[in-house]
C-alpha cells in the first residue's frame, strides 16, 4: 500500500477497527502504526465512539456552525439477519496539516473519518466498515461523495 501511494493511488480503509487495531494488537506492531500515521494519516482517538451510528459529512471543525453538518449517514449498529452490528466503531484523528476530520459521528462530534491529500495520492479512512452504511441508495450517495473526494468521480448534483 505505501508503494501504491507513493505511485498516486487512490485509498480508501473502513472498518470498526480501524484504530483500535493500531493500539490494541497481541504483538505490537510499530511498522502498522508508522504506516496510519505517515502514508493514511491517521491515528486512534478512542473505540466505542457511536452508539447510534449516525455520521455527518463536515467541514473539519470541531464546533461546526449550525447547519454545517451536511448529510447524514448512518450506519448499522442493530442486530439483523442482514447486515452485521458494528458494535465498537473507532473515533480517529488526523496526522498532520495535510489531513482533517472528514466526518463526525453527530452524537458526540468524535471525528469518524479523516481525508488526507499528500503529494501525489489522497486517502479516506473510516472508523466504522462502509458495507455497514444503511440502505442501497445511501451507500451509493455516500461512495460516490468518498470518490469525489479521492478525485476519481467528479460530483453530479
Amino acid at each position: 500500500l505505501t508503494l501504491a501511494a507513493r505511485n498516486g493511488a487512490a485509498l480508501l480503509v473502513s472498518g470498526a477497527h480501524v484504530g483500535t487495531d493500531l493500539i490494541h494488537r497481541p504483538q505490537p506492531d510499530s511498522a502498522t502504526h508508522t504506516f496510519a500515521k505517515n502514508i493514511l494519516r491517521y491515528d486512534f482517538t478512542a473505540n466505542h465512539a457511536s452508539r447510534s451510528g449516525v455520521v455527518s459529512i463536515t467541514d473539519g471543525s470541531r464546533n461546526p456552525t449550525p447547519g454545517a453538518l451536511q448529510p447524514i449517514i448512518r450506519f448499522n449498529t442493530e442486530y439483523s439477519r442482514d447486515m452485521y452490528r458494528v458494535d465498537a466503531p473507532d473515533a480517529i484523528k488526523p496526522v498532520g496539516n495535510r489531513a482533517k476530520t472528514w466526518l463526525r459521528y453527530t452524537e458526540n462530534e468524535f471525528s469518524a473519518g479523516v481525508f488526507s491529500e499528500a503529494n501525489n495520492y489522497k486517502s479516506v479512512v473510516l472508523g466504522f466498515p462502509f458495507e455497514t452504511v444503511l440502505g442501497q441508495q445511501e451507500r451509493h450517495t455516500f461512495m460516490n461523495e468518498i470518490l469525489t473526494k479521492l478525485g476519481i468521480m467528479i460530483k453530479q448534483d
